[in-house]
Formats: structure tokens, C-alpha cells, sequence
């Protein structure tokens, strides 16, 4: 039964650990050509904490949780969320970033995405 138990388990870190892989690849430049930036890039947080994420550098936001069993988010988009820790342990908040792609500065027809990871840590108060 162990076994079993673990695989869901695995098989989250496996995809998270493709999705950071993927959001550090892409995170020096921005839909715009500048960097994306979300402030703070880590916190540690008490039970029933809140943290608020800003985000810029970019023309639209999509936010997302590594695992919504351990706090939520305010909302999924916007240049601001609020994130609130409900239970102990580490979560990973996820900024996308989504836009009209330039090159050298002009517009291209195409669209260009960026990503960036906050790392929380939830504590016993």
C-alpha cells in the first residue's frame, strides 16, 4: 500500500519539478523584453499568515499554486494576489506572464510567455 500511496506523490514532484525546470528557462526575459519580476521571491509564513505578490515587467499575470491543499490565492490574475497559508509545509506560487512579443525593441505577430516560482515556507506559529 505504501507504494501507492507514494506515486501521486511522485508523480507531483515530477511535474512540478519540469514545470520549475521550464520557468527558469524562461525566466530573463518578459512578453515585453524585460524582465519579470515578482517581489517578494521568498517568504516564510505563520498559520493564517498572508503575503501579498506583485508582479511586473509583463502585460498580463496568471498565478498558480503548487498545491492548493496548503493555502490559497486570493485570485489567478492580476499584477497583485494575495497568497494565505491554511497548513504547515512548503508551497511554490507560480507568475506567468503573457504578451506581445518584440524583437529588437518592435512588435512581432506573436505572443511571448515568462515565468517566475516564489517559494514559501508555512511554520507552526
Amino acid at each position: 500500500m505504501k507504494a501507492t500511496s507514494l506515486l501521486p506523490s511522485l508523480a507531483s514532484a515530477a511535474c512540478l519539478a519540469a514545470l520549475a525546470l521550464f520557468v527558469a528557462a524562461c525566466e530573463t526575459e518578459s512578453a515585453g523584453g524585460s524582465s519579470l519580476s515578482v517581489s517578494p521571491s521568498s517568504a516564510t509564513l505563520g498559520l493564517d499568515q498572508s503575503l501579498t505578490l506583485k508582479a511586473s515587467g509583463g502585460e498580463t499575470y496568471a498565478w498558480s499554486l503548487a498545491d492548493g491543499s496548503i493555502g490559497h490565492l486570493s485570485g489567478t490574475s492580476g499584477g497583485v494576489v494575495v497568497y494565505t497559508a491554511t497548513t504547515v509545509g512548503t508551497n511554490q506560487i507560480v507568475t506567468v506572464s503573457t504578451g506581445a512579443a518584440t524583437s529588437g525593441g518592435s512588435p512581432t505577430n506573436s505572443t511571448a510567455s515568462v515565468g517566475s516560482v516564489v517559494n514559501v515556507v508555512i511554520k507552526q506559529q
